[in-house]
């Protein structure tokens, strides 16, 4: 036989058990209270000592706090199980009295806790309907306990966890605290994040933007000090350059292989909404951010970071943000930072080996150093880095594939026209033309003499770019161009 669930008691049943429960509790507590009264009163009338001076034990004291501690603990539990029953079956309509003035005195006193709010937002995640919407309205109408933390998280964290911006919206109008600190993990909210560093953690771009124009600290941090722009530009990077997802082998491993140099990585190939998206809330959270020069940011790739943080506007350059690298630098962010430790890239330099030509300009018209030095022993310049086969030993495709040679004339035409030292010495006394003829590409070797690269230049082994390129055993084509 199925067994069938019992059904709920009659009202006057379960106002019985009520008063049942009710009599006990009080009848109980009384009879004990009595009985120690009664022991403590007899033992002080049979002391000699006067009223005011017989005492009784330390324990005794210690108990008594015991039991204020314990009586507030058990009543705010009866207190919200009431509650909890008086919430299922009584409805009022409050619209007149806050029409008259007294329902902002009733909203004041937060009679809904944050259990129960939170409780009608899940409701209202979970079915979106006006009748759910109405509920989680009336609870913050009412005055509902916006701030109070129920599995480590306010109402308004929990609403950015489940990015519903109308939810969000609502209870930040009740007057939700945007400075309150989560006290535990949950839902992709850590110890110590505010609402605003959650947002940014969680990818919830568009309430981001809302959070930071309602006035949110963004120059508060997290238990790593991390701000705001730091937790948002670190989120970013799994959007803007998403993880390997392929089940094509061989595309796997190139993929692994590139981790190192990205070269085949074009941001401007990337979900366009989801860029947009990203470059607008890091827009509003830089203009707000302040000491912005000091701020770095640890990426995920190997060589990108070397687990060495990096600034502001070596992240924009490498995601193609632009706009963000011209307001980082209105912001005083140093264009020509390096890596703080080797190989010593300023945003340039990365720019520029990985044939990016556009936002080679781009940097240079904000004012980047088109000659600067990385560390030594190597000290590249930009143009070096440009033509160097070493920073792209990761994979040798990068030079097959189509348009790469004119890709790379463009950076270095731009370079040139903007004053790159065309004949610089660097490493063992090699000049670009040496770097290009060891990288081997007919077409720039052909560029670099067109512009008059200097074609008896000796490198610290004696050999001129010619004498270089018959020792590598490079093409009659190469050499021809390198005796004109």
């Amino acid at each position: 036989m199925e067994e069938t669930a019992a059904s709920p008691p009659p009202i006057t049943e379960f106002l019985h058990r009520l008063d049942e429960w009710e009599a006990s509790l009080v009848s109980s507590l009384h009879a004990r209270v009595a009985l120690v009264k009664n022991i403590l009163e007899s033992k002080q009338a049979s002391q000699a000592a006067p009223a005011g001076l017989s005492r009784v034990r330390p324990e005794d004291v210690l108990l008594l706090d015991c039991l204020d501690e314990e009586g507030k603990e058990l009543l705010e539990k009866a207190k919200k199980n009431l509650d909890a029953v008086v919430s299922g079956h009584f409805c009022i309509d409050v619209g007149h009295l806050f029409a008259i003035g007294v329902g902002e005195v009733i909203s004041f006193l937060r009679s809904v806790s944050a259990e129960t709010l939170q409780k009608c937002l899940s409701d209202f995640v979970a079915e979106p309907s006006e009748s759910k919407r109405d509920d989680l309205c009336l609870c913050l109408k009412v005055g509902a306990d916006v701030d109070g933390l129920v599995d480590g998280q306010t109402a308004l964290m929990r609403a950015v966890a489940v990015d519903n911006e109308d939810a969000a919206q609502m209870i930040r109008e009740s007057g939700a605290d945007l400075e309150v600190r989560a006290d535990s993990e949950s839902q992709g909210c850590l110890p110590g994040d505010t609402v605003v560093i959650t947002a940014c953690r969680q990818h919830r771009w568009k309430i981001v933007r809302y959070l930071v124009a309602e006035g949110a600290d963004v120059n508060a941090v997290d238990t790593k000090g991390r701000k705001a722009l730091q937790v948002a530009c670190e989120a970013a990077e799994s959007q803007l350059d998403p993880p390997i997802d392929s089940n094509d082998e061989e595309e796997r491993l190139h993929r692994l292989q590139d981790e190192d140099n990205r070269l085949f990585y074009d941001p401007q190939n990337g979900d366009a909404e989801v860029r947009s998206a990203v470059s607008e809330a890091l827009k509003d959270l830089m203009q707000k951010t302040s000491a912005a020069s000091e701020l770095r940011i640890r990426a995920r790739n190997r060589y990108r970071a070397l687990q060495n943080p990096r600034s502001l506007i070596h992240f924009f350059a490498w995601y193609g943000l632009a706009e963000l690298v011209s307001l980082a630098v209105l912001q005083g962010v140093d264009i020509d930072t390096v890596v703080e430790e080797s190989p010593g890239f300023a945003p340039l330099h990365e720019c520029a080996r990985r044939a990016k030509p556009d936002f080679v300009k781009c940097l240079i018209e904000n004012g980047a150093e088109v000659d600067k030095r990385t560390a030594a022993p190597y000290s590249h310049t930009a143009l070096t880095l440009s033509l160097c086969r070493i920073p792209h030993l990761a994979d040798e495709r990068f030079f097959e594939q189509p348009g790469t040679e004119e890709t790379i004339i463009r950076v270095v035409e731009i370079l040139l026209d903007h004053g790159a030292d065309l004949n610089v010495r660097t490493f063992q006394g090699n000049t670009p033309l040496h770097w290009v003829v060891k990288t081997g590409l007919p077409e720039v070797v052909k560029f670099l003499v067109d512009k008059s690269a200097n074609l008896q230049t000796q490198n610290d082994n004696g050999d001129t770019p010619h004498a270089f390129a018959v020792k590598l055993s490079k093409s009659d084509r190469v050499l021809r161009l390198l005796t004109s």
